[in-house]
């Protein structure tokens, strides 16, 4: 019952943030429901960035349409180390400014019978609820659902919004 109904037909498009506004007025049209998961709202860094996303997503909404998105948890943003027959993890998680944070994740495994290796670096930020909540109902967008208690294991909150 905290879940907006998704019987209706499924037109997939998809987009990044830095270019999610070129929906509009592209032909494309605007969308009754938007995805942005796997903590990708954690990757903006800068108040003027999430405001600039708050205002695309809101853009790019029909009236009635819905927003579904997921914030890390505070625990996700400690090192740690995974191994497992297949995996092994390093994941060094540093401090870099207010609530900015560095992620290095390094390593290998087989998969298929075959040896892999990686490293990821990137920049993430730990942002509150309160924080994206109220810049999103600032664009617009107000909270329909917090869904976090049906995705405990996750390592995130999940919400969603809705246009008026």
């Amino acid at each position: 019952a905290d879940l907006p109904n998704l019987t209706a037909d499924i037109r997939p498009d998809r987009a990044d943030f830095t270019t999610a506004h070129a929906a509009i007025g592209s032909g494309r049209g605007r969308f009754d429901l938007a995805f942005a998961i796997f903590t990708v709202v954690n990757y903006v860094l800068t108040p003027g960035d999430l405001a600039a996303l708050a205002r695309r997503v809101a853009e790019s909404l029909e009236p009635g349409g819905h927003f579904v998105f997921d914030l890390a948890d505070r625990r996700l943003f400690a090192s740690a180390r995974v191994e497992s027959s297949r995996l092994r993890r390093h994941i060094e998680v540093t401090p870099i400014g207010r609530e900015l944070f560095r992620y290095r994740d390094r390593g290998s495994g087989t998969s298929g019978g075959r040896r892999f290796t990686y490293d990821e670096q990137f920049t993430f930020r730990y942002w509150t609820d309160t924080q994206v909540l109220s810049v999103f109902a600032d664009a617009g967008l107000r909270l329909h659902a917090d869904v976090s208690h049906r995705l405990r294991e996750s390592g995130s909150r999940w919400f969603v919004l809705a246009t008026a």
